[in-house]
């Protein structure tokens, strides 16, 4: 691939919030500052305006792996100032929804599932291209999911890029809805497309955050019978009631839980979707379902190598099914306008998840969420 070059390209100023690498005694080292973009765009690239940007775990958790400065973000919505050449997704003044990158070609991108190119890691999370540079023009790397919105301006991805400008959304609302196109895509894909959910099913969540509620949401829509959301924090819980859960439960006790799930259901769940992230959770889905019941796993472990150890025998014989989901295993192009139907219909409350910061409070916004204060802060910039 080929490196971009700051030699004879004039540059925009911008602000970002830089991540750097790990620091011992520093919870998360980001700060905001003042970096340059280039004024030229490669064939599929647009420069975009960042006006707002959902908080992911995502972003928390990739940055403590990093090895030079880079700038994340990945739940943007943006307007569009300047395109490449060979760009056709969007125009100068279009306003934008941010997704992930995919390659485009590979096999599975040409079966119309890109959210699991080949090469989605690359795409999305180690692309060391140094997109930006900081004031003393140091590099700094960027095209985080194809776009790195943590920046005011930017450049980003043909791919990562969908098209608001017939939505009929007001500003409030773009705003908003940011966050559509990684996190809430994650949890309402994951039920709503790649699970298979259908009318009669029993759903069982794991985890009520921002991923954990747009899977009660997918479920929902899905036309789902039985919708169970379980989590140890009740104000979470209430929360999932508005979102289409038909029951709630705290967790806690295991044992509890599954004896719980049992009385609801009769038999287990046809669908559970794990988004805490951790082998017992898993584990624990895995045990709730019903005979034929499909468990999927969203959630980040704390461990980037930790394993779940499952029964071989209980579940050979009642013919369990896991499945890894990413973005919900939804083509964004198609499903954000879906979600934004749900919401501009008020069946999909985005708004009663999301709190909005302007981006110097940035520090606040995370505490917040990490405390549970929040479910999704959106940075405004």
């Amino acid at each position: 691939m080929l490196r971009r070059t700051f030699a004879t390209a004039s540059t925009y100023p911008a602000r970002a919030i830089v991540a750097r690498p790990p620091v011992a005694g520093i919870d998360l080292n980001w700060s905001l500052e003042n970096i340059k973009i280039p004024a030229t765009l490669k064939p599929h690239e647009l420069l975009i305006e960042t006006k707002a940007v959902g908080v992911c775990h995502t972003d928390i958790a990739l940055s403590g792996a990093i090895t030079a400065p880079k700038v994340f973000g990945h739940e943007g919505a943006a307007i569009v100032k300047a395109v490449g050449s060979a760009v056709t997704v969007a125009q100068p003044g279009d306003p934008v929804l941010m997704s992930y990158n995919y390659c485009g070609d590979c096999a599975t991108c040409l079966h119309d599932t890109p959210a699991y190119c080949e090469h989605f890691e690359h795409a999305n999370t180690v692309d060391d291209d140094a997109i930006f540079l900081s004031e003393d023009d140091k590099p700094l790397q960027g095209r985080f999911f194809g776009q790195s919105t943590f920046s005011s301006l930017s450049i980003a991805e043909e791919h990562s890029v969908v098209n608001a400008k017939d939505m009929g959304l007001t500003q409030d609302e773009f705003y908003t809805l940011g966050p559509l196109g990684c996190g809430i895509q994650t949890g309402a894909g994951a039920t709503f497309v790649q699970a298979g959910t259908k009318p009669g099913h029993a759903v069982a969540v794991y985890g009520i955050g921002g991923v954990g509620l747009s899977a009660v949401a997918g479920a929902f829509h899905a036309g789902a019978s039985t919708i169970i959301a379980v989590d140890v924090n009740e104000k979470k819980l209430e929360a999932a009631k508005e979102f289409g859960a038909t029951h709630v439960i705290k967790a806690g006790n295991d044992d509890e839980v599954h004896a719980k799930i049992m009385e609801i259901t009769g038999r287990g769940t046809d669908i559970g979707f794990e988004g805490v992230g951790g082998a017992r959770f898993v584990t624990e889905a895995i045990r709730n379902s019903a005979v034929r019941g499909k468990v999927l796993y969203v959630g980040i472990p704390k461990d980037y190598n930790e394993s779940v150890s499952i029964p071989l025998m209980p579940f050979l014989f009642k013919g369990g099914r896991l499945e890894a989901v990413i973005e919900g295993g939804a083509d964004h192009k198609f499903f954000i306008p879906e979600m934004v139907k749900w919401y501009k219909n008020g069946t999909f409350p985005v708004d009663k998840m999301v709190a909005k910061y302007p981006i110097e409070d940035f520090k606040t916004a995370i505490d917040d969420m990490k405390k549970g204060k929040v479910i999704k802060p959106v940075l405004i910039f």
